[in-house]
């Protein structure tokens, strides 16, 4: 790929994190997304530069170690330029926190991409993996490639198996995974090399447990809930814990009250609807 140049954008970055580090001289680091094509468009001195200013902690989204997964995406970029790219964060002093898509190859394919996303990781070595199992979303051009026929998704049992691989073959002990998003069917979290056969037992244990159509069809009901009832605080609930944690790690532990009380009174406010709305879900395909 030919990335773009530095853009107008860019150069206002380091105007902005000064403005951060004047009127918030207590924040020691700062945080952000950022694609691949934003690392790229950035010389070596520019990252050296932003890490001095107090870059640092970068959430990238790498999706996966598959170039053709990456091309069906349309992410803009190989798995090679992404190795690339997070090797000159490595060379900056800049952590990243890399951000992954179970499922994105599609039925049959899930075990060969989770082999390759592992080959990825291991050679970029993340401050953290945040795994977030790939869903489809009404009205977009993947739910129309789903119907088409033209992209068939795993069932769960395949996503979970190819999960599992994949966090085998981690050579990373000192690394963070994260993988309890709402998305995710089996919730697991810790270090690689402390909690990691704990990890692996959870999704064998939902392997050898799970109905596929069940689930299917459970997924699909609440999914379509959450997008038409008002509980994107779900999603708010699982990014704002790891802004905390973040917070907590900079010992600003008022910042991450704020964030915990915020989530607090969105969850109350929606949680008896989720409540009954899922229990009658659940009830209708368990009777």
């Amino acid at each position: 790929h030919s990335f773009p140049t530095r853009r107008s954008s860019d150069l206002k970055l380091e105007a902005v994190i000064e403005v951060v580090r004047k009127y918030c001289p207590q924040v020691k680091i700062i945080t952000m997304y950022a694609a691949v094509r934003n690392i790229a468009i950035k010389s070596d001195e520019d990252l050296v530069r932003l890490r001095k200013l107090g870059v640092n902690d970068l959430y990238v989204g790498i999706e996966t170690g598959s170039t053709k997964s990456l091309t069906y995406l349309n992410k803009g970029n190989t798995a090679e330029e992404a190795m690339e790219q997070c090797l000159r964060l490595n060379n900056a002093g800049i952590r990243h926190r890399d951000m992954l898509m179970p499922g994105a190859a599609g039925k049959g394919k899930l075990l060969a991409e989770a082999e390759a996303t592992a080959r990825l990781e291991n050679a970029i070595k993340p401050d953290m993996v945040i795994l977030t199992t790939m869903s489809i979303f009404p009205g977009t051009e993947l739910e129309k490639a789903v119907k088409e026929g033209s992209f068939e998704v795993a069932p769960e049992s395949e996503v979970l198996t190819a999960e599992k691989r994949f966090i085998e073959l981690l050579k990373i002990p000192d690394t963070y995974l994260w993988a309890a998003h709402s998305l995710d069917s089996t919730r697991i979290a810790g270090l690689l090399g402390e909690h990691k056969n704990e990890m692996l037992a959870a999704l064998q244990h939902s392997i050898d447990t799970i109905d596929d159509e069940v689930f299917w069809i459970f997924s699909v009901q609440v999914l379509n809930f959450l997008l038409t009832s008002s509980i994107s605080c779900l999603t708010f609930f699982s990014s704002s814990l790891s802004s905390a944690f973040s917070c907590l790690r900079l010992s600003t532990a008022w910042s991450a009250n704020v964030y915990v009380t915020g989530i607090i009174s969105e969850v109350e406010s929606t949680r008896n609807a989720l409540k009954g709305r899922i229990s009658a879900i659940i009830n209708n395909y368990l009777n």
